[in-house]
């Protein structure tokens, strides 16, 4: 495990593969299964950021790449990643407190 700036970096095989693994259930969680949107938004950010590859995680790239739109969409027109990236949120949200209340 390694910190940078305050912020903790997967380094080793294990630890990115407990990552896919929490990303797995999370999108399995009642809370994404009616949003393909929202899975493939997440899993792309997720794989991005294991791959050491957040370059990527950009509207324009993810616009491109997730939602398919063209190369020279508008971004300030389309706010399907700005409303993708608030619903991700507010699921992981939903997942985590949904969690908390199953360990009561």
């Amino acid at each position: 495990m390694a910190v940078s700036d305050n912020i903790w970096i997967p380094r080793s095989e294990a630890e990115k593969a407990a990552i896919r693994e929490q990303m797995e259930q999370i999108v399995a969680h009642p809370a994404f299964k009616s949003s393909t949107h929202c899975v493939k938004f997440f899993r792309y950010v997720v794989q991005s950021a294991l791959q050491s590859e957040c370059d990527h995680i950009k509207e324009r790239t993810i616009g491109i790449e997730v939602f398919g739109r063209d190369a020279d969409y508008d971004v300030t027109q389309d706010r399907v990643v700005r409303s993708a990236a608030a619903e991700v949120r507010n699921r992981i949200a939903r997942y985590y407190y949904d969690q908390g209340m199953t360990k009561r």
